[in-house]
């Protein structure tokens, strides 16, 4: 009988012990789903580009209908689509400009589903190139595009992913450009390197990422740096996501009365920049917003541009919140003519403006410097008490400035991972102990 009940107890203590193991790892994988994602600067990482082709060159690769994809591997259906991969493609015969399908990639009015990845595009004028494809049929994966007008260019496509690509030494246009594109991803990607000659080119953008015309498009987690107009440029489009980009040490060569932006957005509605780390540019702010409508800009970290912070111009119905501005020469927030019914609250404003009177301006109407529902303001680095006097025509102030540092809450949730993780190990212990006391 013994025996029996010395064999119950170590069993009992061999459940105890996988319970508290299970426990404590279910607990950590929940905490750990539900934080934001984090910002991981690429750059510091090698592109690992090992497994590309190190052939001379292959040929040019033209897909303009279903049966063209049948000398690859795959059957073209959602599991097993067709792979384009392992092409080292490089031209020499560029001739940019009025030659747009002159690319390495390109295909168009397929229905298959594909996958592009591990390919090497070199000089096209567009490296990868994806016109009028079936909805969700098409993958850009993990490709390097050197020297192109365009890295990867997609127009008229609904549902793609571009994903883990490396877009460099680009020649005047973008990185990756989408054009009355819908419902895409853009993540994961390096983009570095955009030189930009204005004597040559005067009148041809040139930035990181350009969204044209698009709906649903989530741009996540990418790496911009080294770009020599806009790093994020989203014209005329509708419930874009911007979130945890970083974006750095670009240039600006444009005239100064072009207010440019590092991420700029015009004519543009209903989207969200989020979480994202802007920093050390030279452009006019580091977020411009033109002619824009009900955009969310919310947790960012901006610093050190040219000028600004955040420039909105004729925009209305926005919320800038919980965002760190800091260290920028003129106001870390300006709202400028034709906009309106703007909502700035809890973000902190660290030692923009140093030579004037107020960190913010606000030369627009029925903009709210407070949260109306708690009546909480903004941390002011230069606020002396009373009412923080905002610059501007408006004859803003913020009424609640608030007297302490704000903490964004993000940490929270690795705090809160220690506070219950730590007291579930330490109960179980007790129990333990007291249980081989017994």
């Amino acid at each position: 009988m013994t025996k029996v009940k010395t064999l119950v107890v170590k069993k009992m203590k061999i459940n105890l012990k996988k319970l508290s193991l299970t426990v404590c790892l279910v607990i950590t994988l929940f905490l750990f789903a539900i934080q934001d994602s984090a910002i991981i600067p690429q750059s510091a990482v090698e592109f690992d580009n090992s497994e590309l082709p190190k052939l001379n060159s292959d040929p040019v690769i033209i897909i303009d209908e279903d049966s063209d994809f049948l000398t690859y591997p795959g059957y073209g259906n959602e599991t097993h689509p067709y792979l384009i991969e392992g092409f080292d493609i490089k031209r020499e015969d560029l001739r940019p400009i009025g030659a747009p399908l002159n690319c390495c990639i390109i295909v168009a009015n397929t229905t298959k589903h594909f996958v592009i990845q591990n390919n090497s595009v070199f000089r096209g004028y567009s490296g990868i190139r994806i016109e009028s494809v079936a909805p969700g049929t098409a993958k850009i994966i993990n490709n390097n595009a050197e020297a192109n007008m365009h890295g990867i260019y997609m127009i008229n496509v609904t549902g793609a992913i571009i994903e883990d690509n490396y877009a460099y030494r680009m020649k005047i246009h973008t990185g990756i450009t989408l054009e009355n594109c819908h419902d895409c991803n853009i993540t994961n990607n390096i983009i570095e390197d955009l030189p930009f000659d204005v004597f040559q080119y005067p009148n041809i953008l040139c930035d990181g990422i350009r969204i044209f015309g698009c709906t649903g498009i989530n741009i996540i987690n990418n790496e911009l740096y080294y770009c020599q107009e806009e790093a994020i440029n989203i014209i005329s489009s509708s419930d874009i996501l911007l979130q945890t980009n970083y974006i750095h040490d670009c240039d600006h060569i444009v005239p100064e009365e072009d207010f440019s932006g590092v991420i700029t957005l015009t004519s543009t509605t209903s989207s969200i920049i989020y979480n994202n780390t802007v920093s050390h540019n030279r452009q006019w702010a580091n977020i411009h917003t033109y002619l824009c409508d009900d955009i969310l800009i919310n947790k960012n970290t901006l610093s050190e541009s040219e000028r600004m912070g955040i420039y909105l111009k004729t925009t209305t119905n926005s919320n800038i919140t919980w965002n760190t501005i800091s260290n920028h020469p003129k106001h870390g927030v300006s709202i400028w003519q034709g906009g309106g019914n703007n909502i700035i609250h809890h973000n902190t404003f660290q030692d923009n403006n140093p030579d004037g009177t107020s960190q913010g301006a606000d030369y627009s109407s029925n903009n709210v410097w407070y949260d109306t529902a708690t009546n909480e303001g903004n941390w002011w680095s230069d606020w002396a008490g009373g009412d923080y006097r905002i610059d501007g025509t408006s004859d803003s102030v913020d009424p609640h400035p608030l007297g302490t540092y704000i903490t964004v809450s993000e940490f929270s949730i690795k705090i809160g991972m220690l506070f219950i993780t730590v007291p579930v190990i330490a109960c179980i212990t007790l129990i333990s102990i007291k249980k081989k006391r017994k």
